[in-house]
């Protein structure tokens, strides 16, 4: 009797989780292939609206008839890959003349550098930096012409812009010419190599309008796409006459409702938090987010509000990349309880090689309730209730016979 009631309650556990297999409400088919092999598969703006934010229900699968083979693929997101070295090198030689400061740093034979952080004593100044290289310290170069430099700190703002950048150099000397509207102090100063290895971004179509909330000193900006989409990138073109430094945050629409009278209600999340500046271009990047709508919102204080002229968005591209054979393959996706899957080609990436044959995706099909029904059993909830009923009743029945036994 106790192998019996265990029996049936193991087939109970089977039809339920059975019953709830997760399955999928989409799929696009790929486009024939010229040559089998290595294949790379970018994925469409108006897919993402349909596929869960970390893409984990995505699955290939080669139909051939009643046989359905699995295929296993690696996702990529193809931002920039950035590799960076930090140097950090005494100063050689600090002087001031006629207001301004001296510092000469002497680079390594076999050093190059790209880019230089500098940092003060004093706080809340403006200044322009020249910056030369040279092999000897006779003959200079200008690597950097009158960089502003520029530091602003109080109750509302901490704000730096202390960083040059400049063309890769390897000039024995470096120094820099620094001018301000008060006497600074040298602190330190870090150089560092940056190597950037482009991404593939895609522009994205996008509207915006902005309104002026006069109560609470903001100007709001709600930025609109045509479908959801992956967006990592954020810039902001400014018409304002002079100078101007405003902090900001960035939105992401998480969720929406409708109130009983009928108007809708916006819920955001925080994406990315930062300062609007005449300084430098107005250009932002963060971690890579699904969405349709955008909020920024520039806190203005008392100052006038900035008028938003124009701005653009964009996002990595989205692939991935199969060893693909001849036959019917399809993506599937749309399944929100599916986890991402695991696969063995992510030990291999090495093998995979670099030139990839590109593979187009056909229009969505929407798959009907039927297609994905496992069972036509289950696909009445009445039997699964009844069958339900039946299994609780024989356990309780072999309880009592236990029972009585006793």
């Amino acid at each position: 009797m106790n192998k019996n009631i265990l029996f049936v309650f193991l087939f109970a556990c089977s039809i339920i989780s059975f019953a709830q297999s997760p399955s999928f409400n989409y799929r696009r088919k790929l486009a024939s292939l010229q040559k089998e092999g290595w294949h790379s598969i970018a994925l469409p703006p108006d897919l993402f609206k349909q596929v869960n934010p970390g893409y984990s229900d995505l699955r290939l699968y080669q139909l051939n008839g009643t046989d359905t083979t699995e295929i296993p693929y690696l996702l990529k997101v193809r931002n920039d890959e950035v590799n960076e070295g930090i140097i950090s090198l005494p100063v050689l030689n600090k002087s001031k003349k006629d207001g301004k400061l001296f510092l000469t740093f002497q680079l390594n034979r076999d050093q190059s550098v790209n880019y230089l952080d500098l940092d003060f004593e004093e706080r809340n100044f403006n200044g322009y930096v020249n910056f030369e290289g040279s092999n000897d310290q006779k003959e200079w170069f200008e690597l950097v012409k009158k960089q502003r430099i520029l530091s602003i700190e109080n109750q509302d703002i901490d704000f730096k812009a202390l960083t040059l950048t400049f063309p890769v150099t390897n000039y024995h000397f470096l120094r820099a010419t620094i001018s301000s509207d008060k006497p600074l102090t040298f602190k330190q100063a870090t150089f560092r190599t940056r190597e950037i290895n482009p991404g593939i971004f895609n522009s994205i179509n996008t509207k915006f309008t902005t309104n002026q909330d006069k109560k609470n000193k903001q100007t709001i900006t709600e930025i609109r796409f045509n479908d959801f989409q992956p967006v990592s990138r954020l810039s902001v073109q400014i018409d304002h006459t002079g100078d101007y430094y405003r902090s900001f945050s960035l939105e992401s629409l998480r969720d929406s409702s409708q109130s009983p009278n009928k108007q809708w209600q916006y819920y955001y999340e925080p994406v990315y938090s930062g300062y609007l500046t005449s300084i430098e271009p107005n250009d932002f990047e963060f971690e890579i987010i699904n969405t349709k709508k955008l909020r920024l919102i520039v806190l203005n204080a008392d100052n006038a509000p900035l008028n938003v002229k124009q701005i653009s968005t964009s996002g990595p591209q989205v692939e991935l990349i199969a060893q693909l054979k001849s036959g019917q393959n399809f993506l599937f996706y749309g399944s929100p309880s599916r986890s991402a899957p695991s696969y063995d080609l992510v030990h291999f990436e090495n093998e995979i090689p670099d030139s990839l044959v590109s593979v187009q995706l056909a229009k969505e099909e929407k798959l009907s309730p039927e297609k994905e029904k496992v069972s036509p059993l289950l696909e009445n909830k009445v039997w699964l209730w009844v069958a339900m009923g039946a299994i609780i009743a024989l356990l309780g029945f072999g309880t009592l016979r236990m029972i009585s036994k006793k």
